[in-house]
């Protein structure tokens, strides 16, 4: 059962990043894809590099390695994809060694959320990047193109539409209103 809730819980939190992500996915991948995706990618080496050159540097097991680079970029499904790993290699059948990543991950993630917290406040001021311009150019661009919605309360008193229903009236047809709810 406890398996069962783990990869219950890890499907879920997926699902959940896919649901918020998912609809501008596309456009973004279009407009800046590939700059996006290579700088991710070189944030991630450079991590493993680092993380691989300090467990050696400094004699860690690389079961600490691992969770070492899990914490430090606060990836906890990687640090389950360590942990399960190791449960399946035949020399990591120590129970201290398979507890190694998540004591690590543990000790690392302070700093892996206060790294990141830093290098955004460097990267703003390194860059000049004024956040209410760009709160207002976003909410600019997302108002773009969309008519904005009114809502209107209306008491229809024409004893001549008594009985009809809404598809029947005249006015409605080809409008653009729609009715959401009725109080009888």
């Amino acid at each position: 059962v406890l398996q069962f809730v783990k990869e219950l819980g890890l499907v879920l939190f997926v699902y959940s990043i896919g649901m918020q992500v998912g609809p501008g996915f596309a456009s973004s991948l279009r407009r800046d894809g590939l700059k996006l995706n290579a700088l991710a990618f070189g944030i991630v080496l450079t991590g493993a590099g680092l993380t691989v050159g300090l467990t050696f540097l400094f004699g860690f097991d690389m079961a600490a390695g691992v969770g070492l680079f899990a914490g430090a970029t606060t990836n906890t499904p990687a640090l389950g994809a360590a942990q399960e790993v190791l449960r399946h290699v035949p020399a990591a059948g120590e129970n201290t060694r398979l507890a190694l990543p998540g004591l690590a991950y543990a000790v690392a993630y302070p700093f892996g959320v206060i790294g990141i917290i830093l290098a955004m406040n460097v990267a703003r001021r390194w860059l000049k990047i004024n956040v209410a311009d760009e709160l207002r150019a976003h909410e600019e661009t997302r108002r773009a193109g969309r008519i904005s919605l009114h809502r209107l309360n209306v008491e229809v008193i024409n004893p001549n539409l008594d009985g009809l229903h809404l598809s029947e009236l005249p006015a409605l047809n080809g409008s653009g209103i729609v009715i959401s709810r009725i109080l009888k």
